[in-house]
């Protein structure tokens, strides 16, 4: 009896599948990206300086979906990147735009056959640059968030391209936001932090405004001039969101 246990106690160790650390991010509609690990090797690729980095594992390709109906059109290919021998530490993204279009990034990781996922929606046109960072633990019980890096300049080009795709209307009401971030910009700029998050308040409080009103009509399904998609409020806020707290009040 003390060898059948000893033999299926070796078994199951034998037979049990190690357990599987990993990353993988994929990223689809209008970008490019190159990640970089806590080792600064880099893969992806860089489409302003048209280079490629094959540094992690050359673990960086594309992949696409043919349409089963010839009528309709097959998405686009999805940027893919994953490495089954991650290193602990901060990875760092850099995204870069090559047409103007919404964009899908999700980012997976697993730590001792846990998985954790995020998925994350924006905008972006060509030559924009939206950067983000991410703590990677091999510990599975360590949390798993996704730094969004904003800078005043980021939602004065989310709102502009927001008005492009037609989410945001019309003229004035852009015109109206884009002063509004143009005088935010200098201000961050000049080192004012103190009136930059007061005009951030007053920001927060007129989009949000929009957006009720763009409800009300939605509800009555009318189509009016002045308007914010839901879409657009949500980037549009989370970008001040991170503002207010990267850059504290003085």
């Amino acid at each position: 009896m003390k060898h059948l246990i000893l033999f299926l106690s070796v078994f199951l160790l034998i037979g049990r599948a190690p357990a599987q650390n990993g990353i993988s991010i994929g990223a689809g509609g209008g970008v490019e990206y190159v990640i970089t690990d806590p080792l600064q090797r880099r893969a992806g690729i860089n489409p302003i300086v048209n280079q490629r980095y094959r540094e992690i594992n050359n673990s960086y390709g594309v992949y696409s979906v043919d349409s089963e109906d010839p009528d309709v059109d097959p998405p686009e290919p999805v940027n893919e990147f994953m490495t089954h021998d991650p290193v602990d530490g901060v990875y760092r993204l850099t995204l870069y735009g090559t047409k103007l279009a919404r964009y899908r990034l999700s980012i997976l990781v697993d730590a001792q056959n846990k998985g954790k996922a995020v998925v994350l929606f924006g905008m972006i046109d060509s030559n924009q640059v939206r950067k983000l960072e991410f703590e990677y633990s091999s510990d599975s019980a360590a949390p798993f968030l996704v730094r969004k890096i904003t800078i005043s300049g980021t939602l004065k080009e989310d709102l502009m391209n927001c008005y492009k795709l037609k989410l945001l209307g019309n003229q004035s009401v852009y015109k109206e936001f884009s002063n509004k971030t143009a005088k935010i910009e200098r201000q961050f700029g000049n080192g004012d932090s103190a009136k930059a998050h007061d005009e951030l308040e007053k920001l927060v409080k007129e989009l949000k405004k929009l957006r009720e009103e763009t409800e009300k009509h939605e509800e009555r399904r009318q189509k009016p001039n002045r308007f914010i998609t839901r879409e657009a409020y949500e980037i549009l806020s989370d970008d001040i969101a991170i503002l207010m707290s990267s850059f504290p009040r003085r």
